[in-house]
């Protein structure tokens, strides 16, 4: 058999029991979850920092060249008319005599992206009633074309230029073992890092420990060629001479190791 409370005040105290009973569990879990961290010494990057102050800081740069073996071109044609149809339909016709130049000069078509396109009014300030007079449309076709062999990028734009484009310009190198050559710049960093902080300890009568911390950072440095715009008659005076240069990658490493306070003979830098 089943008892049952019949007495209401006894009913209600046992209720009030488990619900305080159920609160005090609840609020030992949180506190657990809470401490547990701490007790198993879980701690910011920070707060290492400041319950282990022997330690040595340094940064260091590395940087790595390379020949670049790709680059990039901005083509485009602008054309003027009295009405907006005339200066879109002449500017369709030359861009189209740009783009077949192009691709007759050993350019894939994947390698052709158009940047933009504009048909635009063509206002003029008149002086006299102080007031800009509409005197016909302006319409501008660009294309990015990557150039996968340097050796092409001058008879590119000589192509282009007598094909119609009357604009050149955004000239850039660029290299396929841009991440190989980041790597070589981290190493480069790093070691150079190792053997400042190594002089350092050595300096402060100790010696380099095991690394407690390191982060990087870089930026990929091509030379950048002054943009340039070049009108259709240039092609008649001669080839266009390009100069691809050196590309550099250079990086940055910031490191932290654990300072000893005893001298050791052997470098933790490689020599």
């Amino acid at each position: 058999m089943t008892k049952t409370m019949s007495n209401p005040v006894a009913v209600a105290e046992w209720r009030s029991v488990g619900v305080w009973r159920r609160f005090f569990l609840g609020a030992l879990a949180v506190s657990a979850a809470f401490l547990f961290p701490l007790v198993l010494g879980a701690q910011t990057p920070e707060q290492v920092r400041m319950a282990d102050p022997s330690s040595i800081v340094v940064s260091g740069t590395g940087e790595s060249a390379g020949v670049p073996d790709e680059a990039r071109i901005l083509f485009w044609v602008e054309t003027r008319s009295e009405t907006a149809t005339a200066a879109a339909s002449e500017n369709a016709r030359l861009q189209e005599a740009v783009i077949l130049a192009l691709r007759g000069a050993g350019i894939e078509s994947r390698d052709i992206t158009t940047t933009g396109y504009s048909l635009n009014p063509d206002m003029q300030y008149d002086e006299r009633d102080r007031r800009s007079r509409l005197v016909g449309y302006v319409a501008r076709n660009g294309v990015s074309v990557r150039v996968r062999e340097i050796a092409k990028v001058g008879p590119l734009i000589d192509a282009a230029i007598g094909a119609g484009a009357n604009g050149v310009g955004g000239l850039s190198f660029a290299s396929s073992r841009e991440a190989e050559l980041r790597r070589e710049a981290l190493t480069l960093a790093v070691g150079n890092a190792c053997r400042d902080a190594e002089v350092m300890a050595r300096a402060a009568g100790g010696s380099l420990g095991r690394v407690l911390e390191m982060s990087s950072g870089g930026n990929y440095a091509p030379p950048r060629p002054e943009m340039f715009r070049a009108m259709a008659s240039a092609a008649q005076d001669a080839a266009t001479p390009i100069e691809a240069g050196e590309l550099a990658m250079s990086a940055q490493v910031t490191v932290r190791w654990e300072y000893l306070p005893t001298m050791s003979g052997e470098s933790r830098c490689g020599g």
